[in-house]
């Protein structure tokens, strides 16, 4: 057997690895063609290197520009980066009622705090939301509607799911909501492919008041440095069906 010397085997490791990479990103722009053609899609944000969507064509509103980062391929472009302060990016939409899937590729910089990810809420007598949270190093999907103005104040149906993730690192993270029956629904969170938590919990569609807006980075009613989003941020998507496991982790891969 000849054996090779240590740089050229190590150099022929990289040159592997980097053409796996390529294939991968390849691999994920065929996906996201695939949803930017399906009429379920309802929000897509491929976020290389600006917040324009692929779907729907309608131009945010920025609050503070977030920055260019490296994404998971390597592309030093293929991503954004939320200086967790002021950096939030806002779409004119109306989050979808009922069913939905949300994706999205996180790497915190850093833990601690109630940072959002991406939310849209309102309170206009009532506080209703759908939102995505990094609390700490727990991600945490909820959606819920607060009653405030019934006769029991503490009237709150606030369910949701969560999972641990890690700082400095990029994970896969995947919310579904889906009904399942009447007044019941089932809320899951996958990380990396892999189902980690689900919830069932009291729903009445159509009984959450409305909110106009689906914010990312930070909170839409309170954008404080503390609930702004520190790291980066890439492929956000949002569909009005719900994935199987099998789809997730196909996403995953």
């Amino acid at each position: 057997m000849i054996s090779l010397p240590v740089s050229v085997a190590a150099s022929g490791e990289r040159r592997i690895s980097e053409v796996k990479l390529v294939n991968r990103a390849d691999a994920w722009k065929r996906k996201l063609k695939q949803f930017a053609k399906d009429k379920r899609t309802f929000l897509l944000l491929p976020l290389d290197g600006d917040a324009i969507p692929v779907v729907p064509t309608k131009s945010p509103s920025i609050a503070s520009t977030p920055t260019p980062a490296d994404d998971r391929f390597g592309n030093t472009t293929g991503a954004l980066h939320f200086d967790g302060v002021d950096n939030a990016v806002v779409y004119p939409l109306t989050w979808p009622e009922g069913d939905f899937t949300l994706s999205v590729w996180v790497r915190p910089a850093e833990l601690g705090g109630g940072r959002y990810i991406i939310a849209s809420e309102v309170n206009d007598g009532e506080l209703a939301s759908r939102r995505l949270r990094l609390i700490q190093d727990v991600v945490k999907s909820d959606a819920f509607v607060h009653r405030i103005h019934r006769v029991f104040a503490n009237d709150v149906r606030a369910r949701g799911a969560s999972a641990t993730i890690a700082p400095q690192r990029w994970t896969h993270v995947v919310v579904t909501f889906r009904r399942t029956a009447e007044t019941d629904a089932v809320m899951k969170i996958y990380i990396d492919g892999q189902l980690i938590s689900q919830n069932l919990y009291e729903y009445r569609e159509g009984e959450d008041p409305i909110a106009t807006g689906i914010t990312v980075g930070t909170s839409p009613l309170s954008p404080l440095p503390q609930r702004s989003f520190h790291g980066d941020l890439d492929d956000v998507l949002l569909l009005k069906r719900v994935l199987s496991g099998n789809e997730v982790f196909a996403l995953y891969e």
